[in-house]
């Protein structure tokens, strides 16, 4: 009886899923967003790492604060947005919504606190940001129904451990240019995918 009952709220949850899945809205503009934030502060951190004098102000963390509530600030207007013009709040959108902010908090917290305390080298940083990214990439996919989301995860997880592996300055750059092919891009796709998708509609 316990396992019937568990098989019925696996296929009830299942459906809730599905259906919700239907309600989300993927248009990929916070993807190009915070891509093009992320890759200037990538691109910014490495011409002016090695100018960074001894007893000198070190500006880049400020940099990246100021465009990290910058992108914060982004986002929650687009969420805003969302919700304003979405006729019905789904599930789907709101798990997915708590997965990118949570691990945005992790991200942040790896960063900043991770980073400021001297508990987490600066060149792996980034690759401990990949294997974020790749775990909200494969899950995204997953909601969204779209598989070649979730396969963009492999390249996140290959890159990491590419940094992790051969750490150095230049993965800023090899950041830079994942963000851009692994994030930019695809929201662009998702962009003009839902734009399709509205014309379809109407």
């Amino acid at each position: 009886m316990d396992e019937l009952t568990a098989q019925e709220e696996i296929a009830f949850i299942k459906k809730v899923m599905q259906d919700s899945r239907k309600l989300v809205y993927a248009d990929g503009k916070e993807f190009i967003y915070w891509g093009i934030i992320i890759t200037v502060c990538l691109i910014y951190t490495y011409f002016t790492a090695g100018y960074h004098v001894t007893g000198s102000v070190n500006v880049v963390p400020l940099v990246w604060l100021f465009f990290i509530v910058l992108g914060g600030i982004g986002s929650a207007f687009f969420i805003k947005k969302r919700y304003k013009t979405a006729r019905i709040k789904s599930l789907a959108g709101q798990v997915l919504e708590k997965i990118w902010l949570g691990n945005g908090i992790g991200m942040i917290m790896v960063a900043f606190v991770g980073g400021f305390s001297g508990a987490i080298h600066g060149v792996y940083i980034s690759p401990l940001m990949s294997s974020f990214l790749g775990g909200s990439y494969y899950i995204s996919g997953f909601i969204y129904g779209k598989k070649w989301v979730s396969y963009l995860a492999v390249f996140w997880w290959l890159g990491a451990a590419i940094m992790f592996i051969f750490p150095g300055l230049y993965v800023c750059l090899l950041m830079a240019a994942m963000i851009i092919l692994l994030q930019i891009i695809p929201g662009i796709i998702l962009y003009r995918d839902s734009k399709q998708e509205i014309a379809k509609s109407k």
